[in-house]
């Protein structure tokens, strides 16, 4: 069960050891032994009470959508969410991921930052520019990511598409199988109803062609409950939240809402980035911040959770594949889906 796997992660013999020799510093040793009895079988029970009602909380039915995606339209050899981008990854692979935003006269469009700074090479924020005064995307970003710099037949400069721009492309006869992977940026009612209403009015809803999220656990939950047909990819806690619970044992306790788990192929020094912007976490010591790090990953990419997730009917998802490695990793954790920034390369590889 996902609780005893987790003694193995931390090293369990040394990991039990140092909590019962905590619960005698505190207590004297037959309090210790009772304490230390009641809560291993306060664990058992609750993992063996989680093994009988997984069915309980499964879904209904597993879909299917796709193996392949590109992440925002495939940014290695195009300018990201730009239109050569979209009709490019579209002749590729089965489902583009794009990211939304509202302008100020409300225009729903694709862009991923919430700043024009690091694509656009130019100061201002998106949300409180109209459409009309957005500028154009550049082939060579202020992060140095390819973007299509030496290919020559895209152009410099890119304008930044309407959302409906992309869902016409994917409405054409030759693409009507592809499937579009929404990204919300910003907590915004208004956006989500227009996206909304954009999506069932192509057919994108009926016929089962999108997902919707955000990393953002709030916003997640604002797409849920605007239209809960809709399926959803795991926000940013969630993804923690599962996953402490399974490697607990008491996930299958806990009624899950979304259609697809994803998780980062990412490094050490990746995961150590992101815990450097966690407030909790960033003033504590450089090898505890490397310890909590070690521990996470460890629990996050075993294939145990992805086999889990699948017995609950929920497909997973990695992102970031961009190597063959990254793909070899993608075969051992049994990932249904795989997301990309080089469709080109994914589509010679699988």
């Amino acid at each position: 069960m996902g609780c005893w796997k987790m003694f193995d992660v931390l090293g369990g013999r040394y990991a039990c050891a140092l909590v019962f020799g905590g619960l005698v510093w505190m207590m004297n040793l037959q309090r210790a032994c009772v304490v230390g009895a009641l809560c291993v079988s306060s664990i058992r029970l609750a993992a063996f009470a989680a093994d009988r009602y997984r069915t309980r909380n499964a879904r209904g039915e597993r879909m299917d959508f796709g193996k392949t995606y590109a992440h925002r339209g495939g940014r290695m050899s195009t300018p990201e969410n730009t239109m050569p981008a979209f009709e490019n990854a579209s002749q590729m692979v089965d489902v583009l991921e794009l990211d939304v935003w509202l302008t100020k006269d409300n225009k729903v469009v694709v862009f991923h930052d919430s700043t024009f700074d690091r694509v656009c090479g130019r100061q201002g924020v998106i949300a409180e520019t109209k459409f009309a005064d957005l500028p154009k995307v550049l082939k060579r970003p202020s992060d140095g990511f390819p973007q299509g710099e030496k290919n020559a037949r895209v152009a410099d400069e890119n304008h930044i598409p309407l959302f409906m721009e992309v869902l016409d492309l994917l409405s054409q006869p030759e693409r009507k199988d592809r499937k579009v992977l929404v990204e919300f940026k910003q907590h915004n009612k208004v956006l989500v109803e227009l996206v909304k209403s954009m999506l069932y009015s192509r057919g994108f809803v009926q016929d089962d062609r999108v997902v919707w999220f955000s990393l953002e656990y709030g916003i997640n939950r604002l797409l849920g409950a605007s239209d809960p047909s809709i399926p959803r990819l795991s926000s940013v806690p969630e993804v923690i939240t599962y996953t402490l619970l399974f490697w607990l044992g008491l996930l299958p306790l806990m009624p899950m809402d979304i259609s697809m788990f994803g998780i980062t192929c990412g490094t050490l020094e990746s995961l150590h980035s992101f815990v450097e912007t966690v407030s909790v976490l960033c003033s504590m010591p450089y090898e505890i911040q490397m310890f909590i790090v070690r521990t996470y990953r460890a629990m996050l990419t075993s294939p145990d959770m992805f086999t889990y997730m699948k017995s609950r009917n929920i497909m997973c998802v990695l992102l970031g594949v961009n190597t063959d490695e990254d793909l070899e990793f993608s075969r051992e954790m049994g990932a249904d889906m795989v997301i990309t920034d080089n469709p080109e390369w994914l589509a010679k590889a699988i």
